[in-house]
């Protein structure tokens, strides 16, 4: 059973190796021009903007993200006409639930967002650091001042840990009763989960020091951008980027 289901696994990894190669070739990046300020216009650099559901009113760009793509690492870029340009820019954390391998993670009720932070301009281009560094961009966390990504986590674990795993322990205190109640759909493919809900339900809550322990991933669901300065005429503008990233796992 163990073989067929790795098999299973193999295939399905070729398989979305050859649709990412695939899908980056209809859906290449590309330049897409956020706000237009006169003749002057902000727009992010390599950007899969098919990727996003997008929302432009006023001054505030909202982009959902869909699939893969994200504004981690991207670069800004603006006309030389926008003068005294200054950025700053906030995270907003959430966490990633995990139970069973056949079930995709889930955010759990928690958001935590860092506080504002500078980013430089550089002949008319903004980098945006990146969180999973796949990138040669400034990280997210240096950016924070920690030396790590394990920094990021401490500093949650430090302010809402207690809270954290209250939420997440009831969590999967619900999810791994359910799964007992319809054992018998497990017992004869994944008993595995069943030995596994039986251990977590034995479970104290003390029993878990990390997030590690509750099968926790910290990741950043919201990016929030401020870009001001001022246009040719001299006229002051103030304008906000929002992502909003997806789960996927």
């Amino acid at each position: 059973m163990n073989k067929v289901k790795g098999l299973y696994l193999l295939a399905i990894l070729l398989l979305s190796s050859k649709f990412s190669d695939l899908y980056s070739q209809i859906n290449p990046s590309t330049s897409f021009t956020i706000f237009e300020i006169g003749n002057n216009r902000i727009e992010v650099l390599n950007l899969k903007y098919k990727e996003f559901n997008i929302h432009i009113s006023g001054d505030t760009a909202v982009f959902e993200s869909l699939v893969f793509d994200s504004f981690n690492g991207k670069t800004l870029a603006f006309s030389e006409g926008l003068q005294n340009v200054q950025v700053k820019v906030k995270y907003g954390f959430s966490l990633l639930q995990y139970t069973t391998d056949d079930v995709r993670a889930s955010p759990i009720s928690y958001f935590k967002f860092s506080d504002w932070f500078d980013l430089d301009v550089n002949n008319n281009h903004i980098k945006v650091p990146n969180y999973y560094g796949n990138t040669d961009t400034l990280r997210v966390h240096q950016l924070m001042g920690f030396e790590n990504m394990k920094g990021i986590e401490n500093w949650i674990r430090e302010h809402d840990f207690e809270s954290i795993r209250n939420i997440s322990f009831e969590s999967q205190k619900s999810f791994f009763k359910k799964l007992i109640d319809d054992k018998e759909a497990y017992e004869e493919c994944c008993q595995q989960y069943i030995i596994q809900a039986q251990k977590f339900l034995s479970s104290s809550i003390e029993d878990y020091k990390s997030f590690a322990d509750l099968n926790l991933e910290l990741y950043p669901e919201q990016i929030i951008i401020v870009i001001s300065g001022t246009s040719e005429p001299g006229t002051l503008f103030r304008k906000t980027i929002i992502e909003k990233q997806n789960s996927f796992r």
